[in-house]
């Protein structure tokens, strides 16, 4: 496996050095050689503008119902269409978040920049055996620490006061993805997330391509379709079904501690999978 990576390395290494004097000419003309400016920069663009943007894209069609084919492609049938008082409270709550994770950004930024708990960012395009190491650990770092903080959240308290806000939606939209409390935004959405590229000294263009993923990500998990072609958003959407189930992302620590127990018990659970023809899973049928 490792004499397999290495060769691909040296095969693409005129590739990412090719990416890497791209992307420094782009820095330089762009933001002055400032390479943690171009990482706030280019991270409020992708966790605001473009949540914006695919998120009211998914909420026209709960709005108007339309284009009526795509509607098939629904999960949860039987529920109601989104009303314009729910959606005002959603907006706010989500303006609110997002100002929050700006601050906690250049926050965050300010400390890296400084070397303050945080090294500076990496300005070498990784090799691909590199990205594949930084990208694994992304998604252990974050599964760990949304399953664990995402879960206390549904205790006592922490749910009444907190977490409850965000199981308002039991059908839940793209938009209402970070529609939560701020306590809840900055420890279970914001952290779990930045922690890996700030720890791993990522590349700015590598921890872009991770804000695209995640962002794209919990869209399509809030988003109530389950489209062909596309990751399965029934995980999660049974989680705002029932609540005290399916806490994590990818489901591993969910079935290390048993609280999948219920969703693959479920006919849910037979849909939670990517399928390829234009006929969805029929979820009429399941109550």
């Amino acid at each position: 496996m490792l004499k397999t990576l290495n060769l691909i390395d040296n095969i693409t290494e005129p590739y990412r050095l090719s990416v890497e004097n791209q992307y420094e000419m782009f820095i330089d003309q762009r933001f002055k050689g400032d390479h943690i400016l171009a990482g706030q920069i280019t991270g409020l663009f992708i966790t605001i503008a473009l949540y914006w943007i695919v998120g009211a894209a998914y909420t026209f069609i709960d709005i108007y119902q339309w284009p009526k084919f795509i509607l098939k492609y629904k999960i949860q049938t039987d529920k109601s269409q989104v009303n314009g008082k729910d959606l005002n409270r959603l907006v706010k709550q989500v303006l609110i978040n997002q100002i929050l994770g700006a601050i906690m950004g250049f926050s965050f930024h300010f400390l890296r920049r400084n070397n303050i708990l945080f090294p500076q960012p990496s300005t070498q395009i990784p090799t691909i055996s590199r990205f594949i190491t930084e990208w694994i650990s992304f998604i252990l770092i974050r599964e760990v620490l949304f399953y664990y903080t995402h879960r206390l959240c549904h205790h006592g308290n922490l749910y009444r006061h907190i977490h409850k806000r965000h199981h308002e939606w039991q059908t839940p939209i793209a938009l209402a993805a970070i529609y939560c409390h701020p306590i809840e935004h900055a420890i279970v959405n914001f952290f779990p997330v930045i922690i890996g590229p700030f720890l791993m000294r990522s590349h700015i263009l590598v921890e872009n391509i991770w804000l695209l993923y995640t962002v794209l990500l919990t869209l399509n998990d809030h988003c109530g379709y389950h489209f062909p072609w596309s990751l399965s958003p029934v995980f999660h959407d049974f989680h705002h079904l029932k609540f005290n189930v399916n806490y994590g992302i990818l489901g591993i620590l969910d079935w290390l501690h048993g609280t999948d127990k219920i969703f693959r018990k479920s006919k849910y659970f037979q849909n939670h999978h990517i399928y390829f023809g234009l006929t969805p899973p029929n979820y009429s049928k399941i109550e």
